[in-house]
């Protein structure tokens, strides 16, 4: 009997590596380029296209939040750095509800009250949720505030905590009001935004 170990045997065979957590990666734009439903997130990877796209993740895991609060920070980066085109555009097409949910968060105040900012009733907003999309018009005010975020963002030099809470102090530019009071209207949010523009280049009067 010969002593040559079989080379398919257990014993010659490489140990294999036990697989360790890939950290998330977003696909490729082209990849996810496709017709879409009621859309979980906005992918914002091209800024000059953004794009709707379906979830990768049909089931809730630990993953997907984290990929909704990364697409709800693309958004916002976009939409600081955007045309009035791409912006135009954009609203046609409608932003996910759960933009709100991360706009609430950002500002530190409740989905109700921050709807109610915005002029969108509790009934509308629970349609809403039920679609997955905003229509154009409520898409507009969501984006008119992001943009006033991403203006508050500059200010603080990225500090989100100091940027959203600043829209719920009252303003002595505003008489008093809080940013967050008047920025349901288009008038509102370009009063706040000029008005951060302002204090960013240290123009107070």
């Amino acid at each position: 009997m010969s002593d040559t170990k079989n080379p398919t045997s257990k014993a010659s065979r490489p140990a294999r590596k036990k697989p360790t957590a890939k950290a998330y990666r977003p696909a490729s734009t082209p990849a996810l380029e496709r017709n879409i439903k009621p859309a979980a997130y906005v992918d914002t990877a091209s800024y000059e296209r953004p794009i709707l796209v379906k979830a990768l993740r049909p089931k809730l895991t630990p993953l997907q939040p984290l990929r909704m609060a990364a697409a709800f920070a693309q958004l916002q980066q976009f939409v600081s750095s955007s045309t009035a085109e791409q912006l135009i555009t954009l609203a046609k097409k409608g932003v996910p509800t759960y933009v709100l949910q991360h706009l609430a968060l950002f500002l530190q105040v409740s989905e109700s009250t921050l709807a109610k900012a915005l002029k969108i009733p509790s009934s509308t907003l629970t349609r809403r949720k039920a679609t997955g999309l905003f229509n154009e018009s409520e898409t507009e005010s969501l984006l008119r505030l992001l943009r006033c975020t991403g203006a508050a963002l500059t200010l603080f030099d990225g500090d989100a905590g100091e940027a959203g809470s600043w829209f719920s102090k009252p303003a002595a530019f505003l008489e008093g009001k809080t940013p967050l009071s008047i920025c349901g209207s288009t008038f509102g949010s370009e009063q706040i935004h000029t008005l951060l523009v302002r204090l960013e280049y240290g123009v107070y009067s």
